[in-house]
């Protein structure tokens, strides 16, 4: 008999869990959503190791994940080599452009993770899910 899978995290044990950054969070599903509406949002688990992850996606297509941690998140994306090159053309900081340059190549893209613990990095990770949407 097949273990059964945890259910998904309540809004109290994500809020609990981010602490200080939960406005954070709630900011950029709500950036996205004006950004690349329509935007799904569904939690999905990638095993007992790894855990619950928040997806936020447009149409079928991937755009961003956010994993809630203890006092912060991380926003994770994968970019292809053509976001690549857009982001290298919009001049992004040079810490978004040294995450991509040391990123672990993978078949779907570059993995991009940003741990989020503040405004400057989450204004990060809606950068790179720009670059994402428009590539």
């Amino acid at each position: 008999m097949a273990a059964r899978k945890p259910a998904p995290p309540s809004d109290a044990e994500v809020a609990a869990a981010l602490g200080p950054t939960r406005s954070l969070w709630d900011d950029l599903r709500r950036q996205l959503a004006e950004d690349a509406a329509p935007l799904n949002e569904d939690w999905v688990c990638s095993g007992a190791k790894h855990g619950w992850v928040l997806r936020l996606k447009r149409k079928d297509r991937a755009l961003l994940y956010l994993k809630p941690l203890e006092k912060y998140f991380r926003a994770s994306l994968a970019l292809n080599p053509k976001a690549v090159a857009l982001a290298r053309a919009r001049k992004l900081p040079a810490k978004a452009l040294r995450m991509i340059d040391e990123a672990v190549q993978y078949p779907e893209g570059r993995a991009i993770r940003i741990e989020v613990r503040g405004p400057a990095d989450a204004k990060l990770a809606r950068q790179f899910a720009a670059v994402k949407l428009d590539a």
